[in-house]
This record gives structure tokens, sequence and C-alpha cells, in this order.
């Protein structure tokens, strides 16, 4: 069964005064789907986000959600609801009257308010909290309150612009979770942005990979991973020293012994033996020739993932976090 197309963007190009912006952007985002748009600062994944919100206006091409092209519109009007990393949360108003401020525009009854900012608490686990102000949460739960207000609009497409950047590390992770099981529980449609290649990893089904106005990539992150397009996205999906090959190909190494990486392109490969035993590779003239397996030289990270030659696949990357997600070592070749 083919998936319906929530949203569409055709040819797409905004461009600013200085010449930064997008341009040619065609995305196809299926109901259901939770993509991400991943990149660098400045890539133009916030402008993309931006432009489907309403907030800024596309030079060319179109963007459609449900069928209907709704570039003409303004935020209000369109069937999309952002969360923002700074939450946006009203200071002055209590957590109740941040939540019922969207549905009393649209001028919903008073008793459905109600009971609809109950699920919405319930559904973000911060039951109990109405009464609360913003300066009284944490900024988890601030974070929180900003997505049950997006979802109590019930949009057809979630916006969310690195919602979790301004978290620490351990509530970073937990809000990844909770979002996960939100965006599942509900079958929404969400465009996810953020600069963070673990976080893309994670948690969506498949990722936009951006660079300076363009999309490098489409795929899932098993696709991107195992399979880049460009040397951008190899390179930035995890890092890596490039070498050059006497075919003229390019090899990209990642990890290994830290004499290996200091020495960089035209390091010599060969298998070695750490502590641990044979298996793994590095550089084995690291270190000024002496024999690959010397502890001294190589240490515990010794060989993590240098290159082999394997049949076709000459590139072994390891010591990425997203290598944990995923579960195991990926090989991959790229064409310089």
């Amino acid at each position: 069964m083919e998936r319906k197309v929530k949203l569409q963007i055709t040819g797409m190009e905004k461009k600013y005064k200085n010449g930064d912006g997008v341009e040619n952007i065609n995305i196809d985002v299926h109901e259901g789907e939770f993509v991400t748009m991943l990149g660098p600062s400045g890539c133009g994944k916030s402008t993309i986000l931006r432009t489907l919100g309403g907030f800024l206006d596309i030079d060319k091409g179109d963007i459609l959600i449900d069928g209907q092209s709704v570039k003409d519109l303004p935020p209000e009007k369109r069937p999309t609801a952002m969360v923002f990393q700074s939450y946006n949360l009203w200071p002055h108003m209590t957590v109740y009257e941040n939540l019922a401020f969207g549905l009393e525009i649209k001028k919903v009854p008073k008793n459905v308010i109600r009971s609809e900012i109950e699920r919405g608490l319930k559904l973000v686990n911060m039951s109990g909290y109405e009464k609360k102000y913003p300066g009284q949460l944490s900024g988890g739960q601030q974070q929180r309150i900003a997505i049950a207000r997006a979802l109590l609009l019930k949009p057809s497409v979630l916006l969310l612009d690195e919602p979790f950047s301004a978290l620490d590390a351990k509530i970073r992770a937990q809000m990844r979770e909770e979002l996960k099981r939100i965006q599942e529980e509900l079958n929404i449609t969400v465009v996810f942005v953020t600069h963070d290649q673990e976080e893309a990893m994670a948690l969506s089904h498949r990722i936009v990979v951006m660079n300076k106005g363009f999309i490098e990539q489409i795929g899932t992150p098993t696709e991107i991973y195992d399979h880049p397009a460009t040397r951008f996205v190899a390179s930035f999906i995890g890092e890596m020293n490039f070498l050059t090959k006497q075919d003229g190909s390019s090899v990209a190494a990642t990890g290994g012994c830290d004499h290996h990486q200091r020495r960089g392109p035209g390091a010599d490969l060969r298998r070695c033996e750490d502590h641990h035993g044979p298996g793994p590779f590095c550089g084995g003239q690291c270190g000024g020739g002496k024999p690959p397996g010397d502890q001294d030289l190589c240490g515990q990270k010794c060989g993590r993932s240098a290159p082999y030659e394997g049949p076709g696949i000459p590139f072994l990357r390891e010591n990425l976090p997203v290598l944990r997600l995923m579960g195991s070592r990926r090989e991959f070749y790229i064409k310089s």
C-alpha cells in the first residue's frame, strides 16, 4: 500500500540579501513520518523549516500540505505548529493559560479546552502543573509544555527547530525518548531540525543532509550511513581522514589509534594486534615505523577503525555514537 504524501516541497528557493539561503529543495514527507533536516550551522535547514511554518516567504517553488498549496498563507492559517529552541512560553501566564491561548483564538469551547489540556499534559507527563508559571519549571519541563501546546493545535505537520539544544545531555536524551514515543503514539508527521548526528540517527525515519543551501542526500539512517552519496555526507556523519589510493579513489578512515590519526592521509594501513589480541587495523607505520601492535605506540584504541582491503569495501569506520545506536560496524566505499 502506497503511503500518503503529507508534505511536498517542490523546486523551492529562498535567498537572503547577502546571497545565503536555499535552492532546488525537493522533499516529500509521508504521513506519520519523522524526517530530520541535518547539517552544520548555516546550511539552510532552519530556513526550510521557517518557510514551512510561514515565517519566511519563498522566492520560487511551492509547498503543499495534504495536497493544498500553503505558500501564500500566513503562519496562523497553515496546518502546522512549530516548537522553537527557546520554548517561547509566555512568562506571565500559567501553564494552563499558555496551553489554552491558541485554542481560545480558534474559539474552542472552554469545556473542550479543559479536556484537551488535561489530555495534552498527560501525553507529555506533566499532569498537575497547570498552575505553575514557566519560571518555576526546568528547561526540560518547559520544552514539554511547548510540545504539548503545539500538539493541542492538531497540526498536519509538527515542526521542531533544534528543540533540545539548550538542554543538558541527560535531559536531552530523555526528551528524545519522549518525543519519539509521542510521535509514534499519535502517528503525527514531524519535520525536525538538528545539527546533532546522533540525534538524527536515533529519531528519524529519513534524514535530509544539508550543506551550503543544497540537499546533499535524502535517505534512511542506514542508507546514509552505509552509502553516503557525497564526500561531505561521509565526513559529516562521522569524523574521518580521507586517504588517496593508487587508483585515484578516496578512502576514508575514522577513529583508529591516535598515532594513525595524527599521521593523516598517506599512512600505511596494515593489520596489527593490540593487547586485546589480533583483529583490528591501524597504521602500520605509526610512531615512526615500529612494529604494528606495539602498545606503547597504539595504546588501547589501536586499530579500531582504519580501512581494510575487502571485496569492494575499502572503508571501515567505528568510534561513532551512531554505531552504538545501530549496533554494528558499517563499511562503505567513496568515489573520489
